[in-house]
């Protein structure tokens, strides 16, 4: 019998350990995941299950693809996208990691602590980000109005000149956006994982150059900040809502708008919910 190499197929390796950190994620700290979870969710046996995570089995048909998005409950895309090589395992981990974005009640207790006693602590934390998010709303809307943007995908370049306070700040380098000290160059990629993150890091060095009032605000909250500041910068509400309106009923609208605003899933997901 012909020997099979070691990692012949790698981009089926980067899948397997994209799979196995999803289920982590969704496990909590709590529950251990094991390889065979990973098999379980095509049905694996052990065999199978270890020669997916060694390369000796491809994973590349469409119905499997589709099986392990919905399974995890993320965008088929970034799937796909990992087992053709399209983006990296770290791309997609990153992308999986900014579209799980918990309440505010449950960052509360991660920040404050658990128990009766923080309630009124845990409130006021709250209260403060609640505060702060409306002005990340105003602000991007005014954004947009500056920018008479009227029509998806929002364009970061675009975006970009729109903020001539960060003119001839350095943003450095980050691997998601590339060198944008050069007008925002780098940051024109269709790629939704690469955009999303991209506009988080603008937010956060709008941060770092006082643009916000948050110089004590770090770790979860301002996560969260940056992630709503991303969402309302690239799905902003008056083309949300517009483009949603001419979506067919039969289809999948969810991935119509994703696909107009060159966003994930998740992250149009997660503003149905906000405007609903």
């Amino acid at each position: 019998m012909k020997k099979i190499d070691e990692n012949r197929f790698p981009n089926a390796v980067n899948l397997f350990w994209f799979c196995r950190q999803a289920l982590e994620l969704r496990s909590g700290k709590d529950l251990r995941v094991i390889d065979q979870d990973v098999g379980a969710i095509l049905d694996y046996d052990p065999a199978d299950c270890s020669h997916w995570k060694k390369g000796k089995k491809n994973i590349r048909s469409i119905d499997v693809m589709k099986t392990i998005a919905n399974h995890l409950d993320i965008d088929e895309r970034t799937v796909i996208d990992l087992s053709q090589g399209r983006v990296t395992l770290d791309e997609a981990t990153a992308e999986l990691k900014s579209s799980d974005v918990p309440a505010l009640s449950i960052l509360a207790e991660q920040v404050i602590g658990q128990g009766g006693e923080c309630e009124l602590e845990k409130k006021a934390w709250v209260a403060k980000i609640l505060k702060v998010e409306d002005q990340v709303i105003e602000f991007v809307s005014t954004l947009h109005e500056k920018g008479n943007i009227r029509q998806a995908p929002v364009y970061l370049p675009e975006v970009y000149r729109l903020l001539p306070q960060m003119k001839g700040k350095d943003f450095g380098f980050d691997p998601f956006m590339g060198d944008v000290s050069s007008a925002g160059r780098s940051m024109q990629t269709t790629n939704p994982t690469s955009r999303f993150l991209g506009a988080m890091g603008l937010f956060k060095k709008m941060i770092e150059h006082g643009e916000f009032d948050l110089a004590e605000e770090s770790g979860v909250g301002l996560h969260y900040l940056s992630y709503v500041f991303a969402v309302e910068l690239l799905l902003p509400r008056h083309l949300f809502i517009q483009q949603a309106m001419m979506m067919h009923p039969g289809s999948d609208m969810v991935q119509q708008l994703a696909n107009s605003f060159w966003v994930s899933k998740a992250v149009v997901n997660y503003q149905l919910k906000k405007i609903i």
